[in-house]
């Protein structure tokens, strides 16, 4: 069982695939995350290539807990998920209680990304920017902000990786300088 629904999460679930065919001759392995499969973040290409290895892909659940009996994984119990975020654009899932799901599982793997860290920034502030649908800082094509003075760039906006960070501060820079020179 994988849960999660990036690029890695998708690599991790056709390394296992590929694992237990070379050992068993079969594939089972399930991958699920919170977002719905239209929400995923992983490349729809990563999604159809886990498929035709032969994995389940059944996004939608939220992880509520793991049963463990005689120090073994027996299964993961997952709840619906509703929403991901508040009305403020914060990570926030909602899960239907009433609508459960057991997936069994003797290994679980978590590959769930990382987040932002907004904690810096105060609530105040925070309600004076956008928030895009995953909870992301929304900005121009010159990593402007709503609010004009502040330029986003980097995993708080798109992400996370370091080649994206180095383009989004060369791009901001020129933002950055039209800004002051009143454009």
């Amino acid at each position: 069982m994988v849960i999660g629904g990036g690029n890695v999460a998708m690599d991790i679930t056709r390394t296992l695939a590929r694992l237990q065919i070379q050992k068993y001759g079969k594939v089972d392995v399930t991958a699920t995350c919170l977002e719905s499969e239209h929400n995923m973040p992983a490349d729809r290409e990563e999604v159809v290539e886990a498929r035709e290895e032969c994995c389940i892909i059944d996004p939608g659940w939220g992880p509520q807990s793991i049963e463990i009996k005689g120090n073994k994984i027996e299964a993961l119990h997952v709840a619906k998920c509703l929403s991901l975020f508040d009305e403020h654009g914060r990570f926030a899932p909602q899960c239907d209680l009433e609508n459960k799901k057991k997936f069994e599982a003797d290994m679980i793997v978590e590959s769930i990304g990382q987040g932002m860290d907004t904690s810096y920034i105060t609530e105040e502030f925070k309600a004076k920017l956008e928030f895009g649908p995953r909870g992301r800082i929304l900005v121009n094509d010159h990593f402007q902000s709503s609010v004009p003075w502040f330029f986003v760039g980097g995993d708080i906006i798109q992400g996370p990786d370091v080649i994206h960070g180095i383009a989004n501060g060369h791009k901001a820079a020129q933002g950055i300088e039209k800004y002051l020179m009143g454009e």
